[in-house]
């Protein structure tokens, strides 16, 4: 057994924001050790202006701690305050004491991509003389710069470079749901460093539960929408998820676009964020009929929306970067429902490996358009056939229990 903490200054929990990667990867781990997480009190990624509080969750039975470090609260995620946050967490990282944890950690698991963060952890994990591991979910800063969002020689970028080169050198681990981090850390370090690649995943029944609920009253009036499409004819194409750059929804848009002349074809966008107001200007100044966007719901409704829907659609944007993986964290709830997908990427896919539906290596609306009819176009068994193999296949590959334990087995490896 080992006494794991975990620092995510972003992460939440299913109430508070979206849970995601770092709740549910506690939750797996809680089966056989002790686990503590320390979470931001606040963050642009919740659901309200609420600060998050420290908590014990359960996992059949099974107990692990939420620690939360008080932060400022701001208004949007371009706010100073956000990075002022980032050195506050790592300054307060720093005296978390035995008694804050709920034990002596035995490991530390710092993950991106507030980088300044992990100072704090490295300092902590010298205190209590355990190994510090990162784990990297997105690149930064090269992922800030590649979008277009600052420039490679902004004093913030240059100082977000050295801490990341400094934790690649000084962690006794990376960690990461991106396959080809390697190349990156090689690029930007001349290091060769213990790696372990953990996708994103499901959670165990997690569908099964959701589909016998009945959702919230704002889920209720889209599926309402989707049937009265559905009983229209439309073949729904959608999209579930955040709404930034590098969700690549102009490239949906345009492909909407194309197909404008087709009534058999209608766009579902449905999610929130940064670019949401820019995208629904644009299809109105387009004067699109075929596509609707809809608020985001909460993570355990997305089961039930995905099922009113025909076709689904993810892409992320050509760059540079994309190389070195991508790992929509849509993609494995895509493949649970049995969908066809079509995954627009210049990177490697989870289709590829499960050998399923549509990778599209072009960023053209042409070639999407081109997959989505191949898709709509399969018989019916065959979708069903293809869909029940994909998803009995994603529940033996990637759920969070089994990577847990892959995790383990690699924290021990370290260890040993």
């Amino acid at each position: 057994m080992k006494n794991i903490l975990i620092i995510n200054q972003y992460g939440s929990t299913p109430s508070t924001g979206f849970g995601g990667r770092t709740y549910y990867l506690a939750q797996a781990l809680a089966r056989s050790n002790k686990v503590t997480i320390v979470y931001g009190s606040f963050h642009h990624l919740l659901r309200s202006d609420d600060h998050q509080i420290s908590d014990v969750k359960f996992n059949h039975g099974d107990p692990f701690s939420i620690n939360t470090l008080k932060l400022l609260r701001y208004s949007n995620s371009r706010s100073i305050l956000r990075i002022i946050n980032w050195f506050i967490f790592s300054f307060k990282l720093c005296f978390l004491s035995r008694k804050n944890i709920g034990f002596q950690p035995t490991c530390i698991i710092y993950s991106s991509p507030a980088l300044p963060g992990y100072l704090g952890a490295y300092i902590l994990s010298r205190r209590f003389s355990c190994p510090l591991f990162i784990e990297v979910r997105d690149i930064w800063p090269l992922s800030i710069v590649a979008l277009g969002r600052f420039s490679k020689n902004n004093v913030l970028v240059i100082l977000l470079s050295q801490i990341e080169k400094f934790a690649y050198r000084t962690a006794d681990g990376v960690i990461s749901n991106l396959y080809n981090l390697q190349n990156h850390i090689s690029k930007s370090t001349g290091k060769i460093t213990r790696f372990h690649f953990s996708p994103n995943g499901v959670v165990k029944n997690n569908s099964l539960i959701n589909k016998m609920s009945q959702g919230s009253e704002a889920l209720g009036s889209i599926l309402c929408e989707l049937r009265k499409l559905q009983s229209a004819g439309k073949t729904i194409v959608g999209y579930v998820g955040g709404l930034a750059p590098a969700n690549a929804m102009d490239l949906l848009i345009d492909t909407a676009l194309l197909a404008n002349d087709d009534s058999d074809l209608f766009f579902v966008i449905v999610g929130d964020g940064p670019e949401r107001k820019r995208l629904e200007a644009r299809c109105a100044g387009l004067s699109l009929q075929n596509i609707q966007f809809y608020p985001g719901v909460l993570k355990l409704e997305v089961p039930l929306l995905l099922e009113a829907m025909h076709i689904l659609f993810l892409a992320n944007q050509f760059k540079e970067i994309y190389s070195f993986g991508v790992s929509p964290i849509k993609l494995p709830e895509y493949l649970e429902s049995k969908k066809p997908i079509v995954h627009v990427t210049n990177s490697r896919s989870l289709l590829d490996e499960f050998q399923c539906w549509e990778v599209v290596r072009e960023y053209e609306p042409s070639a999407v358009i081109r997959s989505i009819y191949t898709l709509k176009n399969l018989p019916e068994s065959e979708k069903l056939q293809i869909g029940e193999r994909v998803h009995k296949y994603t529940y033996m590959t990637l759920n969070y229990d089994s990577i847990g334990d892959s995790l383990i087995s690699f924290l021990e490896d370290v260890n040993s």
